[in-house]
């Protein structure tokens, strides 16, 4: 059986997500090509968990300069835990693939 497409998409990274949803909103009949899981570099393993690690890690100087002042902050509760970031936005890409 064959299927045509007007636009085929290969990867699911940030680019390749939002061109095929604009097509799919405008009715282009769209496919997506890629191995799982689904998100690209940027989402899984690229600028977004460096921003939660960046972001934990500011966190942690914080509490130790604002224990200075008697401020006491939970590094462990801020912390993340590895896959946290990265797992969401691979679940979010490919709901966006059921549509």
């Amino acid at each position: 059986m064959t299927q045509q497409y007007d636009l085929v998409v290969i990867g699911t990274g940030t680019g390749a997500s939002v061109a095929a949803d604009c097509c799919r909103a405008a009715g282009w009949r769209v496919a997506i090509i890629d191995q799982l899981p689904f998100g690209g570099t940027c989402a899984l393993c690229g600028c977004d968990p460096k921003k939660v690690w960046v972001g934990a890690a500011e966190v942690k100087k914080l509490s130790t300069m604002f224990a200075e002042f008697a401020v006491m902050a939970s590094w462990v509760a801020s912390r993340p835990s590895r896959g946290t970031n990265s797992s969401g936005l691979s679940a979010a890409s490919q709901s966006l693939c059921r549509r």
